[in-house]
């Protein structure tokens, strides 16, 4: 029935076109609307441009007021399809509540064999298409066994994740389940099994989770009365279950409704639900939650989340039920694409000459659109059985309507082999007065310029409140050898900023005077300088800060002449300015002559980007992971037992690796309180889409990851953990138990930055570390073909923040043991 809608919607916009029903809405965000400059006085030295964009009243102008944050709004995730177990610790790790399991029957003795489930009536298997003999799935057994292995985990009321979960079921089969034939029977007995199965493993271990019906399991027709006191979702039928609880006729089983994203229009059906009284009929106050599925594209979901709260704004005396996308793509990314309305992540689109912060999304109001809602209202359509089929029916039959479709515009696909650092952005966080300050780092030149710009940002909380406070231009002595772009950014001590280049120049700042001015304390070059004559190198740098306040600063580097090295300087008792004259040793880590590792080897190709990190307790342990320009990740585990004038760095070398870890490029990574660790990266793989998620094989923890552009990659663990993933030789997969990884974005060039809560505590959303992450945008121009969920195009910085959980890695830990 869905696809004769999305057809005849089709022919609709494909075939008439003499009314304008829907303007064509610039997914650009009005790039080509004029733009007024002002010219803005920052201080008596500095000027600096703020653009101040005519967006449709879709940008807030937070000059001189701030980012205004509505009131957090319930939109959240129903994770649809992800059929594979081995996701499943992953994915309550990530906070996820609802997930929907496609439940595939197949009628084949040969096939049930080929899964070691011998019953000669048949077999449930996880898979949304038609499942193949050729591939191995998840089946109810196995589902069974899950949650006993997990009870203490995810679905005990005493667990830190003791949030009630919910596991919707979408039943499959390939013909009329309340049939005569034995096929229908045998799937019967085989549904009543699983789920009277399912209610009693809920009693005897007394699980915290609700099971919800879906499909061909709905409770309806001859499954009317069975398996109280589950409940069922409603799309469209029986059609009095939209407005009655009526016992007697099976409608106070249908407590989930679950409405169709429209093509073209995703908000189309939303909207025709809002003009029912009461809106959406009984489920306007349900104690569930509206379902939609499933969109990926951040339009889609802006649009529907816009369209459901405006909703929502004009029934103010009505309580509704938060809304939750049934989506294929990572809980993190439906977030930050939602975040423009629900308010609970930061998803901002930065002009690279001032600011321009996008506020809640506001789809443009069109007279001809409205007047089309106001006439399906009018019409008998929203009456009877099957609405769905009523309204493209009655729009179908009306002669006076029809559509204009938006002029397809061509364009050349943007790749990351002629990709640019045009913007080179950089994001690093202190505190000062009580709130957290954000520093994002920019040029607007991809050549060498001592031109470098910044942003400044605060917030009293994770997730709070966002205040931009203005754009500056950096301080550079005229003397200094410094020149964009920044290669490394670190804070010591929380108010010493040091800025490294590429080649070796160092800025050192204060951050502690005013909100918004930093003090130049120092300016320099690192002296012993490999880089100058190699203009292929790659490099980073590092920061070793101990009790005695010594400091050692490791450039790791990648040149013609060593495919990984580095050089070491050492401040005795660090003061600033630095006089004293810094020890310096160098170390060759893998030679391009001699092999070092299975993986790497003479013949390896050429380092792309170097990340690393480090965590000293007890000597200094770094994780360092290198990307190459086959876009593979590699990890390397490196020790020194000891730092300043007891070290004489001899001892300072790799441990383990280099081993393959992932599929990327552009890496960036931070550690905080010498323990928990992000890393972030482009061109990565999206495990988690609509067409890996549905596919009948390979399953999604078998697939072969390939680097894919501008996919934007999370990965989140311990420190402890990491060392043990570069250990194993094993590939970091969003079913891997140690590492969380997914998919947050899409762009390029990203720099991530872990901050806390003021003064270390926990704040009123539960949330004691936040992260904090920039990158360069997705052009218009750019044609996606992942199919995991387009962004809108912005090809300036976009900054991200959300929410992680520590405490539920912990629990990852526990399955691990």
């Amino acid at each position: 029935m869905k696809n004769n809608i999305f057809f005849i919607l089709l022919f609709l916009i494909l075939f008439t076109s003499s009314i304008d029903i829907v303007k064509c809405i610039n997914n650009n965000n009005n790039n080509n609307n004029n733009n007024n400059h002002y010219k803005i006085q920052i201080n008596s030295n500095y000027n600096t441009n703020y653009r101040n964009n005519n967006n449709n009243n879709n940008n807030i102008n937070s000059f001189n007021n701030g980012l205004k944050i509505l009131q957090n709004k319930n939109i959240g995730c129903e994770i649809h399809s992800w059929n594979d177990l081995n996701e499943f610790d992953q994915m309550y790790a990530k906070g996820v509540i609802w997930n929907k399991i496609d439940v595939h029957f197949v009628y084949s003795k040969e096939f049930c064999m080929s899964q070691g489930l011998n019953d000669s009536r048949g077999c449930f298997v996880f898979s949304h298409d038609t499942p193949s003999i050729n591939y191995q799935y998840n089946n109810t057994l196995d589902l069974l066994k899950y949650i006993e292995s997990r009870k203490d985990i995810w679905y005990s009321v005493n667990s830190i994740s003791n949030t009630l979960k919910y596991m919707d079921f979408c039943f499959k089969a390939h013909f009329s389940v309340c049939g005569n034939s034995k096929e229908a029977r045998d799937y019967n007995e085989l549904l009543d099994e699983f789920i009277l199965d399912l209610l009693d493993i809920k009693e005897k271990l007394q699980l915290n989770i609700e099971f919800v019906l879906d499909g061909k399991g709905i409770q309806i027709d001859c499954l009317k009365d069975k398996w109280d006191p589950l409940i069922s979702t409603w799309i469209d039928e029986p059609f009095g279950a939209l407005f009655s609880n009526d016992p007697s006729k099976g409608y106070d089983r249908f407590q989930v409704a679950d409405i169709y994203i429209a093509p073209i229009f995703p908000s189309f059906w939303i909207d025709v639900l809002c003009l029912f009284h009461p809106p959406f009929g009984k489920f306007h106050n349900s104690s569930y939650p509206i379902l939609v599925w499933e969109p990926a594209s951040q339009h889609d979901i802006q649009a529907v989340s816009s369209s459901y709260h405006s909703c929502l704004a004009r029934h103010s005396d009505l309580q509704f039920p938060e809304l939750r996308f049934a989506s294929n793509i990572d809980p993190i990314q439906l977030s930050l694409y939602a975040g423009s309305v629900s308010n609970k992540t930061w998803n901002f689109k930065i002009d690279d000459y001032g600011l321009t912060l996008r506020s809640a999304y506001e789809p443009p109001i069109d007279k001809k659109y409205t007047n089309l809602l106001k006439s399906i209202k009018n019409s008998n359509s929203l009456h009877g059985n099957n609405f769905y089929s009523n309204i493209t029916s009655w729009l179908f039959s009306n002669n006076s309507l029809s559509v204009n479709t938006p002029t397809a515009s061509t364009s050349t696909s943007s790749t990351s082999s002629n990709l640019q650092n045009l913007i080179n952005p950089k994001i690093i966080s202190y505190q000062f007065n009580n709130l957290n300050h954000f520093i994002v780092f920019f040029t607007n030149d991809s050549s060498p310029t001592t031109s470098v710009y910044y942003h400044l940002f605060n917030s009293d909380q994770i997730l709070g409140r966002l205040n931009y406070l203005n754009t500056f231009k950096l301080d550079i002595p005229n003397n200094s050898a410094f020149k964009s772009p920044i290669n490394t950014i670190n804070l010591i001590n929380n108010s010493t900023l040091f800025i490294i280049d590429n080649q070796s120049n160092y800025l050192i700042y204060n951050t502690g005077v005013t909100d918004t001015s930093f003090e130049i304390l120092d300016y320099n070059s690192l002296k012993i300088n490999t880089t100058e004559d190699d203009p292929g190198t790659v490099n980073t740098f590092d920061f070793i800060i101990d009790n005695n306040n010594d400091l050692t600063i490791i450039e790791y580097l990648s040149t013609n002449v060593n495919l990984l090295s580095t050089n070491i300087w050492y401040f005795d008792k660090l003061t600033i300015p630095i006089n004293n004259i810094p020890k310096y040793k160098s170390k060759i880590l893998i030679s391009h002559n001699s092999s070092s590792s299975d993986s790497i080897n003479k013949n390896s190709p050429p380092i792309t980007s170097i990340s690393a990190i480090n965590r000293n307790k007890e000597g200094v342990d770094t994780v360092l992971l290198f990307s190459n320009d086959k876009k593979e990740i590699y990890g390397v585990y490196l020790k020194m037992n000891s730092t300043g004038n007891n070290s004489t760095y001899s001892d300072f070398g790799i441990v383990n690796g280099p081993n393959m870890v992932d599929i990327g490029d552009q890496l960036s990574s931070t550690v905080i309180d010498n323990d928990l660790v992000i890393q972030v990266h482009s061109d990565g793989y999206c495990f988690n889409s609509e067409l890996h998620n549905k596919r009948a094989g390979p399953r999604v923890c078998e697939s072969s990851a390939t680097s894919t552009p501008r996919i934007l990659n999370y990965n989140f663990g311990y420190f402890d953990d990491w060392v043990e993933q570069i250990k194993s030789k094993e590939m970091i997969t969003s079913c891997n138990n140690k590492i969380l990884h997914g998919t947050y974005n899409q762009g390029s060039f990203p720099s991530v930055h872990l901050y806390k809560e003021i003064n270390g505590t926990v704040n009123n959303l539960g949330l004691k570390y936040g992260v904090v992450e920039v990158h360069q945008g997705l052009p218009l121009d750019f044609i996606d073909r992942s199919n995991c969920g387009r962004p809108t195009s912005w090809d300036q910085i976009v900054l991200d923040s959300w929410k992680i959980l520590p405490d539920f890695l912990k629990l990852n830990q526990k399955i691990n043991k």
